[in-house]
């Protein structure tokens, strides 16, 4: 019996050990095989997180091909405003993008880092073991999933995808801690299963372990149906884009495309599509191209885009804009392509319309062959120039003040204004004459025309200046008052002749009006006698020799060019030069430079004019040379006809030879230039040069028909009268000095009314002429002159100056032949005003000069006649 109790209680107690054996067993081997089912189940979850965070990264970016003409900020803002469109999103799960700099563009939870450089973020590949940087991922760029380490050093569950059309990557990603202690959370229950299991609770572990794998699983449906969810958002998106999207494999064939393509494809249902090729739907040559571009985005990972491709449908060309970029699993395996195509069509076809007007514009201005800009009105700056603008010393230059005159700062005072300153403060075109200088630094003469451009707003934001070049018109302008000048100097030397009592009086009125075309300082006029024994020298003005007298025709300077008749131009080494070869015998003081010209009529050489400098051996010129030629025959003539009128007092004769002269000498060429400006006018009627030549020739064919009427006046002859209206006439007066008055810097000013008729000759204007050039010529300092005229006792015509007042004692002697007040000064009032006084009392008028107030002169005409209003 005992054996047999104690042989069932060793049995019970075998079983009760080996139950607490196989108890234990179970419990360690529950335990051990609870947690290793719970680490891959938390191991599994954190994949499925990961693999959802690639979906969404590769969601997110897909948004830069859907819109690739927004702006960065835009897109940045849409990917955002996308991200958090997305339901039941965890607190601490967030996206960046980053730079091809490694610079955070965007971070949804730390918008403060933005800018910041991440590039040495470590990534952690938890399946190989391996470690790279953030910045090795994005200058590669593809896809990646897995591990990566914060700026703060927090481990983080994320996934990267490249942004087709940007050098960016998207990243989403959450701790590694949170999501750790968020599966903890859900598998706590499983962990408290286990350990009651171990404890011998297993019904009650088993329950909790399936109540604990239930919202383990409920958590993985929940991923899913957001999976699923983010799947329709994605075919929604893909299927109802005016964009073609399509999918193909590693041979090229369609996998899947949208709605969108399979139209352009002209297929009824996208599934007709798969397994296909372009090979299938277009041309050889174009298949062939979309094929290497694919194979190509295979073969190196990176992504295609803004290929331009071009196909002929039907007749009519099309462009289309492609983008492609490869397809990868999460272990960043290619496994095919993406493709979003859209149809550009008109936007090539604009583009190409407008590269064709813009190469027109283009040819346009570069064919231009004056200076064409595009100026910026604020700043200054170059916006467009053409050849001919950069045709400059200062080519490099980006502003139109040191393109044009190589200044640091622009031009812009009343002598120099600045047409861009003019526009843009009037916004009106403008038109100013600046000065600039050409590629070799000579300066050219430009007429500026400045135009506004305008903004939306009305304000000028681009001037074009467009500048022609008027050196021809200024040399033109200026020979053409230079000779109007000079047949004025000769009209004065030949009307000299008549009034001048003595022939040291007439050389007296030529050295005068020499004097304001040429420097006198040292002038004489020499006089060869019949004999040609002596010379006279009835003017002589000289800094250095006092006046020589009758001397003997020996073989001086003078003597030579009267021998040679020939006019010579020499300097001090020259004069040297011909005194050693027994040319000439030098005798005074030496000079710098000598200018002598014979007086010739016929074949008779009557004298010499000669001009020297004792300063400056460049003070004459071959141009001088030619100017003292001109007058010489006239001065001779002049010289020659005084010395008759003193021998035989015939002033009739000499009237008429002094007209023939004139007649003979000026009228015929005179005559052929009005003809020629009459004839070109016709042709050229905007010709501004040959204007000025038409209006410079009549007035020359005036001065010779005026030369004849006051021969008459001065021989006491009557002259015609006619009805003229006064205003007209003063008008046309002052229209004649337009030039002369911008050169002095003067302004003049007209008063008369319109009805005032007179009975009188128009060579009355000569008295106006001679009072306003007088007052341009010596009252140059007042600024301005001022022309009244009104009816007391007849008519009253006034012209005022405000220059230096003549004195009282002067002003009744200017009128005078042959006075000259303050010749120092050139401020003489002469011979020119003993005309005036002679044109005056042929019309039974009155002159005479007062002082002006506060200074200056009132020079006056009285017309004691009955007014007739016109």
């Amino acid at each position: 019996m005992l054996n047999n109790s104690s042989r069932i209680e060793k049995k019970s107690l075998i079983i009760a050990l080996f139950a607490v054996v196989l108890g234990l067993s179970a419990s360690i081997g529950s335990l051990l095989l609870g947690v290793s089912m719970l680490e891959v189940t938390s191991n599994k979850i954190e994949t499925q997180m990961a693999s959802f965070y690639q979906a969404k990264a590769i969601s997110l970016a897909s948004i830069s091909s859907e819109r690739h003409s927004f702006s960065d900020s835009t897109l940045l803002d849409e990917m955002n405003r996308s991200w958090q469109a997305t339901p039941n999103l965890p607190w601490d799960e967030y996206i960046c993008v980053i730079n091809d700099s490694s610079q955070l563009l965007f971070h949804s939870a730390q918008p403060q880092t933005v800018g910041d450089n991440i590039a040495g973020n470590r990534l952690v590949d938890s399946e190989h073991f391996k470690t790279s940087t953030l910045g090795a991922l994005v200058q590669a760029p593809k896809d990646y999933v897995g591990h990566y380490v914060s700026s703060t050093g927090e481990l983080q569950i994320a996934a990267f995808s490249p942004v087709p059309g940007k050098n960016w990557m998207i990243g989403v990603h959450r701790s590694k801690t949170a999501l750790d202690h968020e599966i903890d959370s859900a598998l706590r229950a499983q962990y408290w299963g286990i350990w009651i299991i171990s404890l011998g609770i297993l019904p009650l572990a088993l329950l909790l372990l399936y109540y604990s794998m239930y919202r383990g699983n409920k958590h993985n449906k929940a991923v899913m149906q957001e999976l699923i969810r983010e799947r329709i958002l994605l075919n929604g998106l893909i299927d109802n884009t005016p964009d073609h999207i399509y999918f193909k494999d590693l041979d090229s064939r369609f996998i899947r495309i949208n709605k969108s393509q399979s139209k352009f494809l002209n297929l009824r249902d996208p599934e007709e599509a798969i397994g296909k090729s372009d090979f299938d739907f277009f041309t050889k040559e174009q298949a062939q191209q979309a094929f290497e571009d694919e194979q190509s985005v295979l073969k190196t990972g990176e992504p295609l885009i803004g290929s331009e491709e071009h196909y002929i449908d039907g007749k009519e060309d099309r462009w289309i804009s492609a983008i492609k970029w490869p397809l990868k699993d999460p272990s960043g395996e290619i496994f095919g392509t993406v493709g979003i195509s859209r149809d550009i069509t008109d936007i090539v076809k604009t583009r190409l319309e407008f590269e064709k007007q813009s190469k027109f514009l283009e040819d346009v201005i570069g064919s231009l062959q004056h200076p064409f800009l595009v100026i910026d009105a604020n700043d200054y700056s170059i916006v467009l120039a053409n050849p001919a603008a950069l045709n400059s010393q200062y080519k490099s230059a980006t502003s139109c003040y040191a393109l044009s005159h190589g200044r640091d700062l622009p031009c812009d005072s009343v002598e120099h204004p600045c047409p861009l300153v003019l526009t843009r403060d009037t916004k009106q075109p403008a038109v100013v004459e600046h000065i600039h200088p050409g590629p070799d630094g000579v300066p050219n003469h430009f007429e500026v025309h400045s135009f506004p451009i305008f903004d939306n707003a009305g304000e000028v934001t681009q001037i074009i200046e467009y500048s022609l070049n008027v050196n021809d018109r200024k040399i033109a302008e200026e020979n053409l008052n230079r000779e109007y000048h000079l047949q004025s100097v000769l009209f004065q030397i030949a009307s000299a002749g008549q009034f001048s009592k003595s022939l040291e009086d007439l050389c007296q009125s030529i050295h005068s009006y020499l004097s304001d075309v040429l420097d006198t300082k040292n002038f004489y006029i020499a006089v060869l006698d019949s004999e040609r024994s002596k010379l006279s020298f009835p003017f002589y003005i000289d800094e250095h020799d006092d006046h020589p007298g009758i001397v003997d025709f020996g073989k001086g300077m003078t003597e030579y060019i009267l021998n040679t008749k020939k006019s010579l131009l020499a300097n001090g080494e020259d004069m040297v030069r011909m005194d050693k070869d027994g040319d000439i015998v030098l005798t005074g003081t030496p000079s710098k430079i000598w200018l002598g010209t014979p007086m010739i009529i016929g074949d008779n050489c009557i004298g010499a004019i000669v001009v020297q400098s004792y300063t400056d051996e460049n003070h004459f010129n071959e141009s001088h040379v030619s100017l003292l030629e001109f007058v010489s025959s006239q001065i001779a003539n002049s010289i020659m006809a005084k010395q008759a009128d003193d021998k035989l007092a015939v002033s009739e004769r000499l009237k008429e030879l002094l007209l023939d002269i004139i007649t003979h000498d000026l009228r015929n060429p005179i005559g052929s230039i009005y003809n020629f400006s009459e004839l070109a006018r016709a042709q050229f009627p905007d010709d501004t040069l040959i204007e000025h030549i038409h209006i410079g020739s009549t007035r020359l064919l005036k001065v010779l028909d005026n030369t004849t009427l006051l021969s008459q006046t001065v021989a006491g002859e009557t002259i015609p009268l006619e009805d003229i209206n006064l205003h007209h006439m003063l008008r046309d007066t002052l229209d004649e000095f337009p030039a002369l008055l911008k050169e002095a810097k003067m302004t003049i000013e007209l008063t008369c009314p319109d009805h005032i008729q007179i009975h009188a000759n128009p060579i009355l204007s000569e008295i106006f002429k001679n009072y306003i050039s007088n007052a341009i010529k010596y009252a140059s300092m007042g600024k301005r002159i001022i022309v009244q005229a009104w009816e007391e006792d007849g008519v009253q015509i006034s012209v005022d100056d405000f220059g230096e007042t003549i004195s009282e004692q002067e002003q009744a002697l200017v009128f005078e032949r042959n006075i000259q007040l303050a010749k120092e000064k050139k401020v003489g009032r002469g011979l020119g005003l003993a005309i005036v006084q002679r044109i005056a009392q042929a019309h039974g008028a009155k002159v005479w000069v007062e002082a002006n107030a506060p200074t200056g002169n009132r020079f006056r005409l009285h017309l004691p006649q009955e007014v007739k209003a016109s």
